[in-house]
């Protein structure tokens, strides 16, 4: 088996990814951009030492991508129910933090450091 063959799951999924970037630059670049521009600019853009704050996480896709990158990162969903699944599917992961709406003080369980950089992602 040729080990540069692409499975089909993956095939469909870069298909899916492409099919998203066609219509926003068809669209005029209007928002929301899709994962895989979002992904581009961050991952050219991002300070790889810096505490990112996310607010409106969604499923989680851009706190995963960036905590790959990150030292840390912050991540706050107002929805309840979006908020529960993407702590949920991404507990495993040190780098992320979740914190639902309702909570106060939503930066107390990893403090953000004014003596470090930190970027806020709205």
């Amino acid at each position: 088996m040729n080990k540069f063959r692409i499975s089909l799951p993956e095939r469909v999924w870069r298909l899916s990814e492409l099919i998203q970037l066609t219509k926003y630059v068809n669209s005029g670049f209007a928002a929301p951009a899709p994962n895989l521009a979002k992904r581009t600019v961050l991952g050219r853009n991002a300070l790889s030492d810096a505490t990112w704050v996310e607010t409106g996480t969604y499923y989680g896709d851009t706190t995963e991508f960036l905590s790959g990158i990150a030292r840390l990162v912050h991540s706050i969903e107002p929805q309840d129910e979006i908020f529960v699944s993407a702590a949920k599917r991404l507990k495993k992961k040190e780098k992320c933090d979740f914190t639902p709406r309702n909570e106060r003080g939503s930066l107390t369980k990893n403090p953000v450091n004014a003596r470090r950089k930190c970027v806020f992602l709205a």
